[in-house]
């Protein structure tokens, strides 16, 4: 994971930032960026996973070495825009101020109605989003 976390933070540049994120998950927190330069971002982060196959060498027995495999890795690749999860962020905090003190709310689901994407999530958080239906659950908060 060392050596695909450098290549992977090699493609970024020098404002973004690399997380690992979990066993096998990275998080890339861009600074400012285009729609088009985000889609060559993606398209340098897969090519980046993508440049070299994993080899592993099976042994038949604990010293016996038998064969090379190489495996090629491929990459799947998720995103948001950091004002748009902020305002959903956002969202959830007053809804959870709305149901009352003492309480924790987060986004559930989202219902993309006539919305035609996430840009669109109102930053103010008391706006009802009639075509866009957010659907929160309260978090059960330990006394």
């Amino acid at each position: 994971m060392t050596a695909l976390s450098q290549r992977l933070a090699a493609t970024l540049r020098a404002g973004d930032n690399l997380v690992r994120w979990g066993g096998e998950e990275f998080l890339a927190v861009l600074d400012s960026i285009s729609p088009e330069q985000a889609d060559l971002t993606v398209a340098r982060l897969l090519g980046a996973v993508r440049q070299d196959p994993l080899c592993a060498m099976a042994f038949n027995t604990m010293h016996d070495f038998d064969r090379v495999r190489v495996l090629p890795m491929t990459g799947s690749i998720g995103g948001i825009r950091l004002e748009t999860a902020i305002r959903l962020v956002d969202k959830a905090l007053y809804e959870a101020k709305r149901r009352g003190r003492d309480r924790a709310c987060r986004v559930g689901a989202l219902g993309a109605g006539k919305v035609p994407n996430l840009s669109v999530v109102s930053n103010r958080p008391d706006a009802t989003d009639a075509d866009f239906p957010i659907h929160f659950v309260e978090m059960v908060v330990a006394a």
